[in-house]
């Protein structure tokens, strides 16, 4: 959800009333996901090795990917040899995820939930929450969140949280984005309420005569206020970092990472 600019965000409250964030990832997130993250993201295996570089994990080590979306990081790990299960509240993109880990021959469990509601207890070994896939809820319910990965995590188990920086994205983020995926036309108009480090984003996307329109609201955390949420969840030695090799975290880093072990 991002894109960069030196223009700053809006700073303006209230939501938009467009469906809100359920309406959003069930309709309109799902015709672009795959053209998003790939103009806008890293290239899975990129995010991947890094990783396992990072993280040094045990062969066969057991993760979940959550919000998997399409797959595309279950995908590669599963490729390298992990237990892989994908997690996600999108009918369509688990469909497709599923299609292409049989093309592969990958034996990769997809379910469809809801990220608050995970009934893993005390069996991964890693977790993972990418591409700025974390503040949706309001910090009491991220909470509850972090505590249903802190559950579904084994004693040492790690958690991994990558969203976008805070600090970058009030300096980068632009108000308005219009930008072409493939056939499909994008506008995004973003605002930024300061009292409260939440991002509103519009988004309408068009192809043809087809048209979506959706909004989503998110909080942006700054890096101590994720170490406070995963202490508040119960993980200890939390720390954060400016991307997902490890690399320390600066006012200049798009990204922020949370790594956390149970």
């Amino acid at each position: 959800m991002e894109r960069g600019s030196r223009r700053q965000l809006i700073p303006r409250s209230g939501t938009p009333r467009l469906g809100g964030r359920r309406h959003f990832f069930q309709t309109l997130w799902p015709v672009v996901a795959a053209d998003v993250t790939t103009r806008f993201a890293a290239d899975a295996r990129v995010d991947v090795a890094s990783l396992l570089r990072w993280l040094r994990l045990p062969p066969r080590a057991r993760i979940l990917d959550i919000p998997c979306g399409y797959g595309r990081h279950s995908l590669e790990l599963a490729r390298r040899g992990f237990q892989v299960t994908g997690v996600d509240i999108s009918a369509r993109l688990l469909a497709q995820a599923r299609r292409q880990a049989a093309s592969e021959g990958l034996h990769i469990e997809f379910r469809r939930a809801d990220m608050r509601q995970l009934r893993y207890r005390r069996r991964l070994d890693l977790v993972l929450n990418l591409f700025t896939s974390f503040g949706y809820f309001g910090e009491a319910a991220d909470v509850q969140v972090l505590k249903t990965f802190h559950r579904s995590l084994r004693p040492g188990g790690r958690l991994v949280v990558d969203v976008i920086n805070r600090d970058w994205a009030i300096r980068h983020m632009p108000p308005k984005s219009r930008v072409r995926l493939g056939r499909i036309a994008l506008t995004q108009t973003r605002h930024f309420d300061f009292g409260s480090s939440t991002a509103v984003e519009v988004w309408l996307a068009q192809q043809g005569r087809s048209r979506w329109q959706s909004a989503i609201r998110y909080r942006l955390y700054s890096g101590h206020e994720l170490v406070g949420l995963a202490e508040a969840a119960g993980f200890r030695r939390a720390q954060v970092f400016g991307g997902l090799r490890g690399q320390p975290l600066t006012w200049k880093s798009r990204r922020l990472v949370l790594l956390a072990r149970r």
